[in-house]
């Protein structure tokens, strides 16, 4: 993905539905994600941010769950960016486990905390 598909598809997707929910935006620290335009981009338009370590097991929670649904998406090529985003928009709102995410999510802060303990140390998650 580059920086303008990001930057003028995605995060406009995500951004409404962060705010209407009062959710944060979770990322790794792959290098798309931490350009300066992309930073810029989140600082410009308020997006609420958690930046978590790449190579973690106690932070690839999401990753591990979202990577069956990205091998489907990726499966297939589009013709146009409207077929792209409604694939994207149909994987996320109808095949992702949107209550394992949220019991994932309400764990969330119990784990930072326990991280931060262990110093950056596996923990028991």
């Amino acid at each position: 993905m580059t920086t303008k598909v990001y930057t003028e598809v995605v995060l406009p997707l995500l951004k409404d539905e962060l705010w209407e929910h009062n959710l944060n935006l979770y990322h790794d620290a792959d290098s798309i994600y931490i350009s300066r335009a992309i930073k810029k981009y989140y600082s410009d338009n308020q997006i609420p941010l958690i930046t978590l370590p790449g190579v973690s097991p106690d932070f690839s929670i999401l990753e591990s769950m979202a990577h069956p649904i990205k091998r489907k998406f990726y499966a297939k090529r589009y013709a146009t960016e409207k077929a792209v985003i409604a694939r994207f928009q149909h994987l996320f709102e109808e095949e992702m486990d949107q209550k394992a995410i949220q019991d994932i999510y309400s764990w969330y802060t119990k784990r930072l905390h326990e991280a931060r303990r262990a110093k950056g140390q596996m923990t028991r998650y």
